[in-house]
């Protein structure tokens, strides 16, 4: 089996200096607690916590910034990336078994 595409883990997006706004991801996560969210400030990236920079609602798949922390206007800095644990797996595939599909 060849995989053709594979699919983004990070998008960025424009700050647009108002809280109304909520960032709308396209990628997957496996845990609410897989999405990061950075914001480019003097240059350099720095890394957001949930609740008190921001909400997320893993079902929409949609970052909204709370008040008093909302990024200024700018060009593509906002990152909203995947960060997916691969040192505590979900499952644990041994050799010679077989793969399912609700594995």
């Amino acid at each position: 089996m060849t995989v053709e595409t594979i699919p983004n883990t990070f998008e960025k997006f424009n700050g647009t200096g108002s809280q109304a706004t909520e960032y709308t991801y396209s990628f997957t996560p496996y845990e609410a607690d897989d999405v990061l969210v950075y914001v480019k400030e003097s240059g350099s990236w720095v890394l957001k916590t949930v609740t008190s920079h921001y909400t997320h609602n893993s079902g929409t798949k949609k970052i909204q910034f709370v008040t008093g922390q909302v990024p200024a206007s700018g060009t593509a800095n906002i990152l909203i990336l995947r960060k997916t644990d691969i040192t505590n797996p979900k499952t644990d595939f041994q050799p010679g078994s077989s793969i399912r599909a609700q594995d």
